[in-house]
């Protein structure tokens, strides 16, 4: 492995993740140089339990509101280092911790990398379905360059520097089963009609009928995931059913304020 001299920090935001803690820790612990894992004070399973075995790691509790605050939270209790920001439910795999310290003993002048995802879902791997461009911003040099935005719902990091590309997959233990995946849908349904409704935005036929439906072409058809098998069958319907979800809660505000 080649020999990294500039440190290395790993961020790890987790909240009853019991059964993903121990594959995240054990891909980072004695490979990072400091591991901050944020736990949200109401987490109720085995997860810090499971951190706590590990004595290298520093947890920090806060309560939890949006991922997006919670990962900028830990950002601000790290060092102006590299770092690398984790979920809990993925884990790097020797090839990606290879390529991460050629590029942190590089930099090539980066301060931020996209690094790819690859998706497990219902015990396979997804290769489409609208999954097999996954990508997100985790390593980057934490000296303010880069944050998150304060939004509620799919969070991406903003950079004020170009943004360079790691090759290796990072893996991604996704949605442990369709009720796992459906409350995360729920969630996030309400979280992006509480943000259409702040807008303005108000719904209409083409919002119930047209969106859902060409959602679900557009993930099963056009992005292949009949290639998927059930998986992707789940995932189109899935995501048809959250678009239709949005705006029937955006309706629901809409109807609570002309009461």
């Amino acid at each position: 492995m080649t020999v990294r001299r500039a440190p290395l920090q790993v961020l790890i935001t987790a909240g009853n993740e019991e059964e993903n803690i121990r594959r995240v820790l054990d891909s980072v612990v004695g490979w990072a140089d400091d591991v901050l894992l944020m736990l949200d004070s109401y987490s109720t399973d085995k997860t810090l339990q499971i951190a706590s075995e590990y004595q290298s790691v520093r947890i920090h509790k806060h309560p939890y509101d949006t991922p997006a605050r919670q990962k900028n939270r830990g950002l601000d209790l790290l060092s102006a280092h590299w770092t690398l920001i984790l979920d809990a439910d993925e884990e790097v795999t020797d090839a990606l911790k290879h390529e991460i310290d050629a590029v942190v003993q590089s930099s090539k002048g980066h301060k931020a990398y996209w690094i790819r995802r690859r998706n497990n879902f219902m015990g396979r791997w997804i290769y489409f379905s609208g999954w097999q461009g996954d990508k997100v911003i985790r390593l980057i040099y934490n000296d303010g360059t880069c944050r998150y935005p304060d939004v509620l719902v799919h969070e991406e990091m903003e950079c004020r520097c170009k943004v360079g590309r790691i090759d290796e997959p990072l893996l991604h233990y996704t949605y442990r089963g369709l009720d796992h995946y459906l409350n995360k849908m729920h969630r996030y349904a309400t979280w992006q009609s509480e943000e259409l409704y702040k807008k303005g935005k108000k719904p209409g036929f083409v919002h119930f009928v047209f969106k859902p439906f060409f959602r679900f072409v557009k993930h099963y058809f056009l992005q292949q995931g009949f290639r998927d098998g059930l998986p992707g069958l789940a995932i189109s319907a899935i995501q048809a059913w959250g678009v239709l979800e949005r705006y029937l809660k955006l309706a629901e505000l809409y109807r609570k304020t002309t009461r």
